[in-house]
């Protein structure tokens, strides 16, 4: 991976202007491509393996990710419901989260609730010292953490007290689940049932956003694989400012044997059944196991030439120059990978929005305006020949998309939104230690907090120090 700023000086020509050479400048850093050579080292992202001792031979999808079972099976749901409680509770005491009071909670809809006790001596101490008016609680001894003056009484519980009345709310809570991630939650309870083995587990995180890579088949990622993942999640971070984690919770590896992964397509007049490379359901992508297989591995599938060749114009050569290639990615997996999250990381309205003219480069990229998309991306990452081979104004148009997602108005040398580089660190997780961290939808909880006031304990508590 080159870097393309010391080029914007060296290879600008002396009898051009800055803005007359910008879209050659452009040209030659789309034709370098943003793929990494073996080898090559490691940049903009980490990868982090365990030791060959940690890793198990997998688990039982419902063991390692119970808050993704949790209305398919009784037992199941108790776990997950303590994993969550644990969590949110930890987060709170420790202040990694930060709080948003609402007024109530809705029983339906209910999120979580604490009671923080006040003992009556804290509170008449509190009273002649005037840090609160006294008319604080009302009959029933409760005050509404949203009425005003009572964030003073958050000054008069004792933090033993405190952190017990967080653990409390969190395991009263029958609704956590509105504020975790679900990283299965897109599929079907049935395709979810067909899913008998978790056998790896990655954790993508970058400026405090989280992604998961789950291997849900028999077939584990070489190093070179999950190093080549994510430099492709990298890739489209530094694009989209770090919005490719807004968009994806998981990328899953289903086996090739899943439902999910086979199509019926026609070729040449007739229906076959054949395997998909991979699909996108709202917040995860789904991958198949053939991709990360060696080619001698794979099972034979139906020639699919005929299918391709629908989509080659009149008098186009079918090899040699001028023969365009079926698709940039003929079933590798990183480039597969680079081409479906193209799908996700620019918004759907943006790619059908800008003129795109002339056929797509490759066969595949004439089945619909988002494939053509696709196919242009997955282009650009790898650079040479398959960049080359996209035309200047669709080049053009590609970049008028991400330029309408960042928000420039000059022509990309400017953006409203961020803009590269990001930093990815993936870390392998130890499914041995039990089930995977849930991960909360975002870093703001609602909370619904209130005060009661209580007999003294047997010790009597001073009141905090509020300043």
């Amino acid at each position: 991976m080159t870097n393309p700023e010391s080029s914007l000086i060296t290879d600008t020509p002396e009898s051009s202007s800055p803005t007359e050479a910008y879209p050659d400048l452009q040209r030659e850093m789309v034709e370098r491509g943003d793929q990494l050579l073996p080898g090559e080292p490691d940049r903009g992202f980490e990868v982090k393996r365990l030791d060959g001792e940690q890793q198990v031979k997998g688990v039982a999808p419902t063991e390692a990710l119970p808050l993704c079972y949790i209305n398919e099976y009784d037992g199941i749901r108790e776990i997950a419901k303590e994993l969550m409680a644990d969590d949110i509770a930890s987060r709170i005491k420790d202040g990694s989260v930060s709080i948003t009071q609402v007024p109530k909670v809705r029983e339906s809809y209910e999120k979580l609730a604490i009671e923080y006790p006040v003992t009556e001596s804290s509170y008449r101490y509190a009273i002649e010292e005037g840090i609160v008016s006294g008319n604080d609680f009302d009959s029933r001894g409760i005050a509404h953490g949203y009425t005003p003056g009572a964030e003073a009484l958050a000054g008069l519980v004792d933090p033993n007290a405190a952190n017990e009345a967080i653990d409390i709310g969190a395991a009263a809570s029958n609704r956590l689940g509105l504020q975790y991630r679900n990283d299965l939650v897109d599929l079907t309870s049935g395709e979810r049932k067909e899913l008998e083995l978790l056998s790896e587990a990655f954790e993508l995180t970058s400026s405090g956003k989280t992604m998961r890579i789950l291997n849900f088949s028999e077939t584990r990622l070489t190093d070179e694989q999950l190093r080549q993942a994510t430099n492709v999640v990298r890739s489209l971070a530094d694009k989209s400012g770090g919005g490719i984690f807004d968009n994806l919770n998981t990328i899953s590896i289903f086996p090739e044997s899943h439902s999910a992964m086979w199509v019926e397509v026609t070729i040449d007049g007739e229906t076959k059944k054949v395997p998909r490379n991979g699909f996108q359901e709202k917040s995860m992508l789904v991958l198949t196991e053939r991709l990360i297989q060696r080619p001698e591995d794979r099972s034979q599938i139906p020639n699919m030439q005929a299918y391709y060749d629908q989509f080659r114009l009149p008098d186009e050569p079918t090899e040699g120059p001028g023969a365009p290639k079926r698709k940039v990615s003929d079933n590798e997996w990183e480039k597969t990978l680079r081409h479906e999250l193209e799908h996700i990381a620019l918004p759907r309205n943006i790619q059908e929005s800008v003129p795109l003219e002339g056929p797509a480069p490759t066969l595949y990229g004439r089945a619909n305006r988002l494939e053509h998309v696709a196919e242009l991306g997955a282009a650009e990452y790898v650079g040479g020949e398959d960049a080359r081979a996209i035309p200047d104004n669709q080049r053009m148009a590609k970049q008028e998309m991400w330029g309408q997602y960042r928000g420039t108005q000059d022509g990309g040398l400017t953006y409203e939104q961020p803009i590269g580089p990001q930093f990815v660190i993936c870390q392998e997780l130890d499914l041995a230690a039990g089930p995977l961290p849930p991960i909360l939808k975002s870093s703001v909880v609602e909370v619904n907090i209130s005060y009661r006031l209580v007999p003294n304990s047997a010790a009597e508590q001073r009141p905090v120090d509020i300043g």
